[in-house]
């Protein structure tokens, strides 16, 4: 194992050779995490130079582009492939800032992603995104906040691609759902 500093200054460990002792599931034994030979599923950073990371992470690590959003003249979003997932990264610029956004999950079935969700409202973890499916990459999620301040997506459903994937411009992030929630229709849920 190595690890390296990209441009906003997040370490990014790269190895080989990792070792499986046992099935990933969930701790109550409910869920079944997709991972396997394409991994987790992904980290969304914001980075403050947008320039700088997309040559640091496709021209130095060989990513290449699945998607983008444009939602400003000099924000938005770089969705990054390295393997037949839609993204395993996603680089977000909107402003002077470098930060963790979130990370996703994915299970395998849209079952899991609903008890998910009602253990997350049960113990009354702030849940920042209701359910809704993703236009580029068609996943079917919702996102609640970790303890640490930054987001974890839950989700189901992601799309694949392959070599022939030519990169879209995306308006909406949205196909539906993924609006975010009031506190009060967080504790009116959970009652």
């Amino acid at each position: 194992m190595v690890s390296v500093t990209d441009p906003a200054g997040n370490r990014v460990e790269l190895f080989h050779g990792v070792t499986k002792d046992r099935a990933t599931q969930s701790p109550r034994g409910v869920s079944r995490f997709v991972t396997g030979a394409l991994g987790m599923r992904h980290i969304v950073l914001m980075i403050p130079d947008l320039e700088k990371a997309k040559d640091f992470y496709c021209r130095v690590l060989g990513f290449a582009l699945s998607d983008y959003v444009i939602f400003g003249p000099r924000m938005g979003v770089w969705f990054l492939h390295c393997n037949a997932r839609h993204h395993t990264i996603a680089l977000v610029h909107v402003g002077p800032v470098s930060a963790l956004h979130r990370m996703r999950i994915e299970v395998g079935g849209i079952d899991d992603v609903g008890y998910a969700l009602d253990r997350a409202m049960a113990t009354g973890l702030p849940i920042t995104s209701s359910l809704g499916r993703h236009a580029n990459d068609h996943m079917f999620s919702f996102y609640m906040k970790s303890p640490f301040g930054f987001d974890v997506e839950f989700g189901t459903g992601g799309r694949f691609i392959d070599e022939s994937w030519t990169p879209n411009q995306f308006i909406d992030g949205d196909i539906c759902g993924h609006k975010g929630l009031t506190a009060e229709a967080i504790k009116a849920a959970a009652s």
